[in-house]
């Protein structure tokens, strides 16, 4: 999930998901300075809305974003795949 974000001096952006502050590990990584929210594998318990914040002197905007965890379609090298589906709210 990306959130776009940009201005100077850059905001500052922070991820919630279901309103619990969201930090790199456990399969997450957050990149580019946190506009990124990366997955490198998704769990069910991934599902919910999440929201990137961007805050700086100008001002505060959010972006919402609802990730779903559809099923598992296949198994590659004995590790499950997940169909998953990421809509901007």
């Amino acid at each position: 999930m990306e959130c776009d974000v940009s201005g100077v001096p850059p905001p500052a952006v922070t991820w919630t998901q279901d309103g619990v502050r969201v930090s790199a590990g456990g399969g997450r990584r957050l990149l580019e300075g946190g506009r990124v929210l990366l997955f490198s594998a998704t769990l069910v318990e991934d599902a919910g809305v999440y929201v990137c914040t961007a805050r700086s002197v100008a001002g505060t905007d959010r972006k919402q974003f609802r990730l779903r965890v559809l099923g598992i379609v296949a198994y590659t090298h004995n590790r499950p795949h997940r169909i998953v589906f990421i809509r901007s709210v």
